[in-house]
């Protein structure tokens, strides 16, 4: 029986899915016993011993407020111009747009 499953058109497929169905129940079976973390417990420590310390722990939330708004414009740039280029690649695939300078 396990040899005509895994010798069907499928059958790999469905055992590597059954795999991550039964990780993914291990995974919560284990996770149901954790237990939360006391009040300031998971907090990691901050070291203010050097300029580069004191520079990583705070510069990070004081710049990422102003520095969302380019960063999420220039995502979305990013985003469109990768969605143009695939466009373009599928359109000279399919014959409709034609390629210059190939020959």
């Amino acid at each position: 029986m396990m040899a005509g499953l895994l010798l069907s058109p499928m059958g790999a497929l469905k055992i590597v899915f059954l795999a991550l169905l039964l990780s993914n129940l291990r995974a919560t079976f284990i996770a149901s016993e954790w237990k939360p973390a006391a009040e300031g417990e998971d907090q990691p420590q901050r070291f203010s011993d050097t300029w580069r310390d004191k520079l990583v722990d705070s510069l990070p939330p004081r710049l990422w407020p102003p520095a969302r708004i380019p960063f999420y414009a220039l995502g979305a740039f990013w985003l469109l111009l990768s969605l143009f280029a695939l466009a373009g690649v599928l359109l000279m695939r399919l014959g409709i747009l034609p390629v210059q300078g190939l020959h």
